[in-house]
């Protein structure tokens, strides 16, 4: 079954998948001396039928190990979600019906005094009292869920994102002695896009024409996305993305390192070659530098799933995008989406683009496939910077889609985050200055508006409420989470 876009175009009926990072925090002692929270105790964790734990027999709630992740599994079930748990992360994704819960190492955990007098604010107790709170690092995996629809010009609300409203409600909860810590310098959330499956429950293959240009208009538009991320996000050194969150540029070349000026810069023509020329999912893969023999699936986007792996798990056949920040809000969740659901049927219309070429040409074979895919991007070609509008346009984003986007970029490279912007993603960490092809990067370069007349006056940003810094949408001290 297909979906009919805004352009009239036939659509792929996706799916995705959201995968939320937190910082769960419980206060031990709360939970103990009252007796309201007396649901909390470990010991009234009960096991679901689905719940991945090893030997039931020997599996302890109330260990130190596994306490935090059943406490925060009781408090979600309470709120009626459905959910599963494992202990064993990623080693077993035959749970894509029900929501899951794992724990997971990648959480940062609050270092300095800093972050933590934010996090004893957060949970109302003295500094010197954390001591009394357990932190756990937890992924919560959303079962395979319908992306936007179209066709109805599903928006913010109905379908999936109702369901996905519910959930982050759950993790939203006030008034009690634990909470969902998620937000730019400690968490990241993950989204896999793919093919609703088949009859069996199968995963289908993504057409490989659409990966393509899927994977095209990533690298084609990299500076462009990143510019609409928080810069804990840009693979900055010191963030949490320096290792997690690669250029997948950089991952397509053979120099491993430096991503200044130091080496040659991001040459289109070869980009567009390289994921062209693929033959097979496989070598798609393999070309957009998510080979596991490479290491290097930590990329802003991910293609390791198009294609089975011995010794990788089962196919899922998606593609993940990991660049955006961590966050509780379901806005921000909803908005990114959406905007992934918007980019994957644009790369879907340019594979069914037709481009008219001269029948003598055609005839005797003096256009390779490449040159007639190519041509369907002449402006990435003629003109050196890319723009919102041009990606935005070609996207067939809604107005008030592309109103969210363009106030998230102006806050990102607003004065509150000119120090991140001084930084490099060097590996090791070097002097050399970072080449950027899209608009809004250089020193007080406007960002031109991406919708209606071609420019206006910048106007001031009044209220960015749902770009918090912090867990959720409540704010730290210092406009940072913990």
């Amino acid at each position: 079954m297909q979906e009919t876009g805004e352009s009239g175009a036939q659509l792929l009926p996706l799916t995705y998948g959201v995968e939320l990072e937190y910082l769960f925090v419980v206060d031990k002692k709360k939970v103990v001396n009252d007796q309201k929270y007396h649901f909390l105790l470990p010991k009234h964790f009960v096991l679901d039928k689905d719940d991945q734990v090893g030997n039931a027999h020997d599996f302890d709630p109330k260990g130190a190990e596994h306490r935090g992740l059943c406490q925060a599994a009781m408090l979600l079930r309470r709120s009626r979600v459905d959910l599963a748990m494992k202990l064993f992360p990623k080693n077993d994704d035959s749970i894509f019906s029900r929501w899951s819960l794992t724990t997971e190492s990648a959480v940062v955990h609050p270092g300095g005094s800093k972050e933590k007098a934010a996090l004893a604010t957060q949970m109302n107790v003295a500094p010197g009292s954390l001591k009394q709170c357990e932190l756990t690092g937890i992924e919560l995996i959303s079962p395979i869920l319908l992306a936007p629809d179209m066709r109805a010009q599903q928006y913010l609300s109905g379908g999936s994102f109702d369901e996905l409203d519910h959930v982050l409600m759950a993790t939203n909860q006030k008034g009690l002695p634990c909470t969902f810590i998620a937000g730019p310098k400690t968490t990241s959330v993950h989204v896999h896009v793919g093919l609703q499956p088949d009859r069996d429950g199968v995963p289908r293959d993504i057409p490989l024409d659409v990966c393509q240009h899927l994977a095209w208009l990533i690298v084609a538009f990299e500076d462009l996305i990143t510019l609409l991320h928080h810069p804990e996000r840009h693979a900055y050194v010191g963030t949490k993305s320096y290792s997690m969150c690669k250029s997948s540029r950089h991952a397509m070349g053979d120099i491993i390192g430096h991503t200044c000026d130091k080496v040659p810069a991001f040459d289109p023509w070869k980009a567009f070659d390289s994921i062209f020329r693929a033959e097979s999912h496989l070598e798609l893969r393999k070309v957009m530098g998510n080979d596991p023999s490479w290491g290097s699936r930590y990329t802003t986007v991910n293609f390791l799933h198009i294609a089975a792996s011995p010794g990788y798990g089962d196919e899922i056949k998606t593609i993940e995008f990991r660049q955006h920040c961590g966050t509780g809000n379901a806005i921000e969740i909803k908005e990114w989406v959406y905007f992934l659901s918007s980019l994957f049927h644009a790369a879907e219309r340019k594979a069914n683009e037709s481009i008219e070429f001269d029948s003598y040409e055609l005839d005797n074979y003096l256009v390779a496939w490449p040159d007639i895919e190519r041509a369907k991007y002449d402006s990435i070609f003629s003109i050196p910077k890319r723009t919102m509008r041009e990606l935005f346009d070609l996207m067939e984003l809604p107005v008030a889609r592309r109103e969210y986007w363009y106030e998230r970029a102006k806050f990102f490279r607003s004065e509150k985050f000119a120090h991140y912007y001084a930084g490099n993603t060097c590996e090791p960490e070097c002097t050399g200055t970072m080449p950027r092809d899209a608009q809004g990067w250089a020193e007080d370069e406007v960002i031109e508006q991406p919708w209606g007349p071609p420019r206006r006056p910048p106007s001031p940003i009044t209220d960015t409420s749902s770009w918090s810094e912090t867990s959720n949408t409540t704010p730290s001290s210092d406009g940072q989470s913990c």
